[in-house]
């Protein structure tokens, strides 16, 4: 698998899981994925992204994920 570039950020959506769980579903229905990075702010369109990969998942996620899915290969 590629190595891509990564990037670490404190909790942003809040603790309970109706919140979690709206947050992960507006980044999921976003166009692009925006951050704020050493002070820069950073807008990737989402059309130039293959995957991203969240670690750890949420406990709380939208209804139509796959769960405890492994990648082979």
């Amino acid at each position: 698998m590629e190595r891509v570039p990564s990037s670490d950020y404190p909790k942003q959506a809040g603790s309970d899981a109706a919140t979690v769980l709206a947050t992960v579903k507006k980044a999921i229905d976003a166009d692009k994925l925006v951050l704020e990075v050493d002070g820069d702010l950073l807008v990737i369109p989402t059309r130039s992204v293959k995957y991203i990969q969240v670690s750890p998942a949420p406990t709380h996620l939208p209804s139509g994920i796959l769960r405890r899915a492994t990648v082979i290969g």
